[in-house]
């Protein structure tokens, strides 16, 4: 069993968040939810301050998303617990997270992702990755996520750490929406056996503008949605 942890803020939650937290919950992993104040979420997960890393009063926004803030908030987070950190849109696939101290993996050739991500407290990435980790208008939009965590595990030396893309990266996050499209549910869930999880690309998503409550029916994702009911 993992303990996850994810960061959500007060809006309320899409259907895309409830089912990454009901596919966790569903596999019997923990699920830590950071929150600033109240909010709805499936039953059984844990509700912890995200005021703890980062004041609610330092939050904010970057090409119209919360990513950048993300990024920030994990680094502080995994610096100081022990927990696995998801973002709120991975789909669990699997209960067996059994994995060494360090939790890296490709997002495409050549470029890690932070979207699964652990180390150890006391590792000099996540000392690097607290450092670097400064957010600066302008910067291109995943400068502090997979571009930040790249560059510092090549000069760490790190690279026989990161897993393959198929770990939790099954679905290429330029083919986001294969996952929603049901001419490709069974592409996809072949693509996915033997997955950990799968990313939803909640980004990608809200960037053109779909939604993000009802999937369609006979795709992957309405699929997911059924059986981690």
């Amino acid at each position: 069993m993992a303990q996850v942890a994810m960061l959500w803020f007060h809006n309320p939650m899409t259907e895309i968040q409830r089912l990454s937290i009901r596919s966790f919950l569903h596999h019997g992993h923990d699920v830590i939810l950071y929150t600033y104040g109240t909010i709805e979420a499936p039953d059984g997960v844990i509700f912890k301050d995200a005021g703890e890393f980062i004041p609610e009063d330092e939050i904010f926004l970057a090409y119209g998303s919360y990513a950048a803030f993300s990024d920030i908030f994990r680094y502080k987070m995994l610096a100081n617990t022990d927990y696995i950190w998801v973002d709120a849109d991975t789909v669990c696939l699997r209960a067996d997270w059994n994995f060494d101290d360090y939790i890296l993996s490709f997002q495409e050739p050549f470029k890690v992702t932070n979207n699964v991500i652990s180390y150890p407290q006391d590792s000099l990435l996540a000392k690097k990755l607290v450092e670097e980790a400064v957010y600066v208008s302008d910067r291109i939009y995943d400068y502090l996520g997979p571009v930040l965590v790249t560059r510092l595990v090549s000069e760490l030396g790190l690279g026989d750490k990161v897993l393959p893309e198929q770990t939790f990266n099954p679905v290429y996050w330029k083919n986001f929406y294969d996952t929603y499209d049901p001419a490709k549910r069974d592409l996809v869930l072949n693509r996915c056996k033997g997955s950990h999880a799968v990313s939803l690309s909640n980004y990608m998503l809200k960037f053109h503008n779909l939604d993000r409550d009802n999937f369609p029916a006979g795709s992957a994702v309405a699929y997911w949605d059924e059986l981690f009911k």
